[in-house]
């Protein structure tokens, strides 16, 4: 897959049939499923509403970038403001 032959990578030829070597990408997973955990382990220490709220902030900024990525953010004057 070379980046330069497209700008977004829905426009690759074989996308969504990508295929990974996974060796390389086996230790930055490894990294990223222990973070996971890590942060998992500590919103249990956390009450309910603070792990909620974490949890909408997290979506929240989710959302806002997908609508910055699809250049749909901020909304213009005649849009509602759904970026899907």
């Amino acid at each position: 897959m070379n980046s330069g032959d497209y700008t977004y990578i829905w426009q690759a030829k074989d996308w969504p049939s990508w295929r990974f070597d996974l060796v390389p990408l086996a230790g930055p997973m490894a990294e990223v499923s222990r973070a996971q955990g890590l942060l998992l382990g500590r919103l249990a220490d956390v009450g309910m509403a603070l792990r909620d709220q974490a949890s909408l902030a997290a979506l929240t900024d989710e959302v806002v970038k997908t609508c910055i990525f699809r250049r749909k953010w901020p909304p213009g004057p005649k849009e509602s403001g759904h970026c899907f």
